[in-house]
């Protein structure tokens, strides 16, 4: 039973890492990549500059959640709950719904969110012998 704890909180770190780093690439590199597959979003679309806000700030939030659970988990999941929470709103702001941007804020925002109750410190390395740990 605690075998199984530690294995959902392991995931869950792997999870909100690889998503709030996701979720900052899509904020360096996603305009350049969406606006020139969706010409329509270079027009205006006040969505857009909120979607990217929310890609950095969510990705910023994730990361931070990540490194203050590994100390105390109740400090880090209120971060990954916001970075999620923030990802998956974000598309309730564009006017034009752009298929692809829209889908990958909803998929990394839920995915924060589901690892949110399993946040925790990463367990240290288990010892498969009595040789000792460097």
């Amino acid at each position: 039973m605690a075998n199984e704890g530690r294995r959902a909180r392991r995931w869950a770190d792997v999870v909100a890492i690889i998503a709030g780093v996701v979720a900052l690439g899509n904020a360096m590199w996603g305009p350049i990549i969406f606006t020139t597959m969706y010409r329509e979003l270079a027009r205006g679309d006040r969505g857009v500059d909120y979607n990217w806000m929310a890609f950095g700030i969510g990705g910023l939030l994730a990361l931070l959640g990540v490194a203050l659970a590994q100390k105390r988990a109740m400090l880090g999941r209120p971060a990954l709950a916001l970075g999620g929470l923030l990802l998956a709103i974000a598309p309730l702001f564009y006017e034009r719904k752009p298929p692809l941007p829209l889908a990958t804020s909803v998929v990394l925002g839920l995915a924060m969110l589901i690892a949110t109750p399993f946040l925790g410190p990463m367990p240290g390395p288990g010892r498969s012998s009595g040789a000792p740990g460097i």
